[in-house]
């Protein structure tokens, strides 16, 4: 049974060079897999084994707008020579991929699983930085395609 699932994100970093908040929102269409998954695809850091055995997978799409302030430390401010990048202060990101899992129990019952998974997502992201003075050396979105391979013991 395939079902629909949206989801929300918000994460933040605070530190002495760095700090940065991250709001995004998910939807996937899934089968076998929990809400969890929507939150994979937008921050792949939080994929953990589901309790679901067996096959499961689907398709999400999601995007993260991330906003952000570096000190002193990044930017060089107040240091007598100008810094060639100002940091962006609002970054947005795009994710679309698919995901397949594979789960099953150990041997002797214990409670633990063995996993795999695949996924692929293709990202789209802001540039970070702007340089200075305004020129274009590079496009304001990059693309790239992500393929990732987990083993869960």
């Amino acid at each position: 049974r395939w079902t629909l699932v949206v989801a929300g994100l918000g994460l933040g970093d605070a530190g002495n060079v760095r700090r940065r908040l991250r709001l995004g929102a998910g939807v996937a269409a899934i089968r076998g897999l929990r809400g969890h998954a929507v939150l994979t695809a937008l921050e792949p850091a939080l994929l953990v084994p589901s309790a679901a055995t067996g096959l499961a997978g689907g398709f999400t799409a999601g995007s993260v707008l991330e906003l952000r302030r570096y000190d002193r430390f990044v930017e060089s401010e107040g240091a007598p020579v100008v810094p060639s990048l100002d940091a962006r202060s609002v970054v947005a990101g795009f994710r679309l991929g698919a995901q397949l899992r594979w789960h099953r129990r150990r041997r002797g019952g214990c409670s633990a699983r063995a996993a795999w998974s695949i996924a692929y997502h293709q990202v789209w992201r802001q540039r970070t930085f702007d340089n200075v003075p305004r020129q274009r050396l590079h496009p304001d979105w990059h693309q790239w395609g992500e393929l990732e391979v987990r083993a869960h013991w």
